[in-house]
C-alpha cells in the first residue's frame, strides 16, 4: 500500500505550530498542538453582485452584449415612452451615451464579446437587424422571421436568434452576412435568458412556453438538447455566459425576482441574490462568472447597473504584524505595507514627535518631528514624506527625506485631522477641523515648496480620510455636522464629485489604495468599530474586520496589501497593534479522526 511518501514525494513535515508557508494541501504535523493540518486559499464559496454606476436613462426591454466592463446596451423604452434607439457604452465604471440606433424599437437583443463588435436583431414584431463597429450602427441582413422575445448569443460574426413570441421555436444562424433557418427547440419560448460564444455553441434557458418555464437547451450546431432545468422557472430574464459556465439571473418568477443561478456545464447552482430584482433587463458577460446586469422593470423601470462575481474569489483578511514601539492615536501614516511611515500622535497622556519607520515585520524609530502633535496628517513613502496640520502648530508643515524632517512651506489655512493624497511634490490637504468643532471644505495643493489652496470639498468635513493622486484622489467618511459622514467625493484634478457612500458612516478612519480601489478601516460611528469596506471605483462592500476595533490609526498601502497601526481603542485606551491586511487569505484545516 502506497504511504504519503509515495503519493506526493516528500514525507509529512514536523513543525512548531501551523507551518504558514506550506503548499497548498500540503500536509504537515503542528507538534504544539499535536495534530495534522493543511493549508487551502480562502475563497467565496458562492458568486455575489456589486452595485456599479447606473445608466444615463432607466429602461427596459432593451438589447445587451460585450463584456463586464466593456459593455454595450441598445434599443428597449422608457417609463410611459415610445420605443428608444438610444445605445450606451460601459467601461467598467461609468455609461457614455454614443451613436443612436437606426431603428428606434424594444424587446430586441444581442451579442458579441466586445463593445466594438456587437450585432442587435429583431424588436417590435420586426425583423431589423443591425452591427456595431464600435463607433455606429449600419443596417444589414434581416431576420428571416421577424418576432418579438428573441434570445440572441454568440459574437458579431456568428450568432444564434432564438425563440420569439407565440411560444416560437425557431433558430436561425448569423454567419455575419446572413441569417439562416436552423434546427428549432425542442420547447418553444418567448423572453428566455441564454448564453454561447457562437452559432454552433449555445444555452437557452427559462423563458414564457407560455407560462415561465425553467426548461434548459444546448446547441451543438446541429441540434438542440434538454438538460437539466433551472432550480426556479422565469422568463424575460437576464443571460450570459459559455454552455459551461453561464449565469441566469433577475426575471419574472412571476413576479420581480433577483434569482441568481450558475450553469457549470451540468446543473444549476443558486448563488447571491440581484441588489435590485427586475425584469426585461439587459445583461452582458463573455463568461457567467463575471456578469452585467443593467436596467430592467422594477416597478418603477430602474437605470442600476450590477456587476456579478463568481465563487472562488479571494477573500481578504487582517493579520498580526509587529508592534509599534510607542502605543499612540491621532498619528499620521503613509507608504506601503513593506515600507510603511508612522508619526506624531497621542500617547494618552502627551502629543507625540516620535517618528517609526515599517519594513513588513517591525517598526524602528528614527528621528523625530520637530513638532509634537496630534490629528497630524502625512502623505508620500517611508523615503519622501510630508507631514502637516495637527494640534497644536496646525499650520505648520514637515518634509521626510528618508533620514531627517525639516521645515515646509506652511498651510494656507490650519486645521486638523485632513485628508491627504499624492506624494511631497505633488500633494493634497482637504477638509480637517478646528479643536472649535468648525469644519472646513478647504483643498490645498503642495508643490515642494508651498501650498496653494485650489477648488474646495463640497461638504466640509474634519478627520476625513483621502487616497490616490494629486489629480485623482478620494475623500471619504469624516465629520461633517454634528455626526458621522458617509459622504465619497472623487478628485479629477480640478473639481470634486460625489460619488457612493461608505455602507457605515464614521469618522477618523484607517485608508489605504487608490481612487479607483480602495479600503476605509475601522474608524468611529459613534463608538469605534473594526469594520472594513472595498472600494472599486463605483461601490463600496464590507470585507473582513480588523481583528482589534481602531480609530485615527496610521496606515497605508494597497487593497491586496496595506498595514493599519496604533490608534484609540474603545473606550479611549491607546494602540500599538499593527495590523496587515491582504487582499488574498489562507486556511489551515485540522484533520480529525
Amino acid at each position: 500500500m502506497a504511504d504519503y511518501k509515495d503519493i506526493v514525494g516528500t514525507t509529512v513535515r514536523n513543525n512548531d505550530g501551523v507551518f504558514t508557508s506550506a503548499k497548498t494541501g500540503e500536509l504537515f504535523y503542528d507538534e504544539t498542538n499535536r495534530n495534522f493540518s493543511y493549508r487551502f486559499p480562502n475563497v467565496t464559496a458562492a458568486g455575489s453582485w456589486r452595485a456599479g454606476n447606473n445608466m444615463n436613462q432607466a429602461r427596459q426591454q432593451f438589447g445587451g452584449a460585450g463584456d463586464q466592463d466593456d459593455a454595450l446596451v441598445f434599443g428597449g423604452e422608457f417609463s410611459g415612452t415610445a420605443s428608444s434607439d438610444l445605445t450606451e457604452l460601459y467601461n467598467g465604471i461609468s455609461w457614455t451615451e454614443v451613436n443612436d440606433l437606426n431603428t428606434a424599437r424594444n424587446n430586441l437583443d444581442g451579442t458579441g464579446a466586445s463593445s466594438t463588435a456587437v450585432v442587435a436583431t429583431s424588436g417590435g414584431g420586426a425583423a431589423d437587424t443591425e452591427l456595431w463597429n464600435g463607433t455606429s450602427w449600419t443596417e444589414v441582413n434581416n431576420l428571416n422571421s421577424g418576432r418579438n422575445g428573441v434570445v440572441v448569443s454568440g459574437i458579431a460574426t456568428s450568432a444564434l436568434a432564438t425563440g420569439g413570441d407565440s411560444n416560437s421555436a425557431l433558430n436561425e444562424s448569423w454567419n455575419g452576412t446572413s441569417w439562416t433557418e436552423v434546427a428549432d427547440l425542442n420547447t418553444g419560448r418567448q423572453n428566455p435568458g441564454s448564453g454561447g460564444v457562437s452559432n454552433t455553441s449555445a444555452i437557452v434557458f427559462g423563458g414564457f412556453s407560455p407560462d415561465a418555464t425553467a426548461v434548459t437547451e444546448t446547441w451543438n450546431g446541429t441540434a438542440w438538447t434538454e438538460v437539466n432545468n433551472l432550480n426556479t422557472a422565469r422568463a424575460v430574464l437576464g443571460g450570459a455566459g459559455t454552455v459551461s459556465n453561464a449565469l441566469a439571473f433577475g426575471g419574472d418568477a412571476p413576479g420581480l425576482s433577483a434569482l441568481t443561478e450558475s450553469w457549470n456545464g451540468t446543473s444549476f447552482a443558486e448563488q447571491g441574490d440581484l441588489s435590485v430584482a427586475r425584469k426585461t433587463l439587459a445583461s452582458a458577460g463573455v463568461l457567467g462568472s463575471a456578469s452585467l446586469a443593467a436596467g430592467g422593470g422594477n416597478s418603477p423601470i430602474t437605470a442600476s447597473t450590477e456587476e456579478f462575481t463568481g465563487a472562488g474569489a479571494d477573500i481578504g483578511a487582517f493579520s498580526t504584524g509587529g508592534n509599534l514601539n510607542t502605543a499612540r492615536g491621532a498619528l499620521a501614516g503613509f507608504g506601503i505595507q513593506t515600507a510603511g511611515l508612522a508619526c506624531g500622535g497621542y500617547t494618552g497622556t502627551a502629543n507625540s514627535n516620535t517618528t517609526e519607520l515599517y519594513n513588513g515585520s517591525s517598526w524602528t524609530e528614527v528621528n523625530n518631528l520637530t513638532n509634537a502633535r496630534n490629528f497630524i496628517s502625512g502623505l508620500g513613502t517611508q523615503t519622501l514624506g510630508l507631514a502637516f496640520g495637527g494640534e497644536p502648530n496646525d499650520t505648520a508643515t514637515e518634509e521626510w527625506d528618508g533620514t531627517n524632517w525639516a521645515d515646509g512651506g506652511d498651510l494656507n489655512t490650519g486645521r486638523q485631522g485632513l485628508g491627504t493624497a499624492g506624494i511631497q511634490t505633488a500633494g493634497l490637504g482637504f477638509g480637517g477641523g478646528d479643536p472649535g468643532g468648525n469644519k472646513f471644505a478647504q483643498n490645498e495643493s503642495y508643490n515642494g515648496t508651498a501650498w496653494t489652496e485650489i477648488a474646495d470639498l463640497n461638504t466640509a468635513r474634519a478627520f476625513v480620510a483621502g487616497v490616490g493622486t494629486s489629480t485623482a484622489a478620494l475623500a471619504f467618511g469624516g465629520q461633517a455636522g454634528p455626526g458621522v459622514s458617509a459622504l465619497n467625493e472623487s478628485w479629477n484634478g480640478s473639481s470634486w464629485t460625489e460619488v457612493g457612500d461608505l455602507n457605515t458612516a464614521r469618522l477618523n478612519v484607517g485608508n489605504a489604495g487608490t481612487q479607483t480601489s480602495a479600503l476605509s478601516i475601522g474608524g468611529d460611528t459613534g463608538s469605534v468599530v473594526a469594520i472594513t469596506e472595498d472600494w472599486n471605483g463605483t461601490s463600496w462592500v464590507e470585507v473582513a474586520d480588523l481583528s482589534t476595533a481602531s480609530r485615527a490609526m496610521a496606515s497605508g498601502g494597497t487593497t491586496t496589501a496595506a498595514f493599519n497601526a496604533g490608534g484609540f481603542s474603545n473606550p479611549g485606551g491607546v494602540l500599538n497593534a499593527t495590523e496587515e491586511w491582504s487582499g488574498s487569505s489562507i486556511l489551515t484545516k485540522v484533520l480529525s479522526d
